[in-house]
């Protein structure tokens, strides 16, 4: 399923929050209700960060993936071996190091979404 092309920006117009997405805001994603709503500033805030949200989930499931893939890599050297060898330890290495990175990318990218979102 697609969704209006992000990133998505708040706007006010004629007494309403509105969220425009696209690089050049092109397309209307949704109407969040009257500025004078206590509750639609906020919603409009969590709703802009929807693209980056889905974002941030997609980097966090291949964190997870990455870390299950360097665990296992991890038992499979231990079981056969070659954990201590100097070219496998490397790759186990790179393995937990890729995983890493990824949880860093993850977080980064959670933080930009509270962020968005006013969290």
């Amino acid at each position: 399923m697609k969704h209006t092309p992000g990133p998505w920006f708040v706007e006010t117009n004629a007494g309403r929050f509105n969220i425009w997405g696209g690089r050049s805001r092109e397309f209307l994603a949704a109407d969040c209700g009257v500025t004078s709503n206590p509750w639609s500033k906020g919603n409009a805030a969590l709703i802009a960060a929807a693209p980056e949200m889905a974002e941030a989930l997609r980097a966090e499931e291949e964190a997870d993936h990455l870390f299950d893939a360097a665990d296992e890599y991890t038992h499979r050297a231990e079981g056969e071996g070659w954990l201590n060898d100097p070219t496998g330890s490397m790759h186990v290495t790179e393995a937990w190091d890729r995983a890493r990175q990824a949880r860093e990318r993850a977080k980064e990218l959670r933080r930009a979404v509270l962020s968005k979102a006013g969290g």
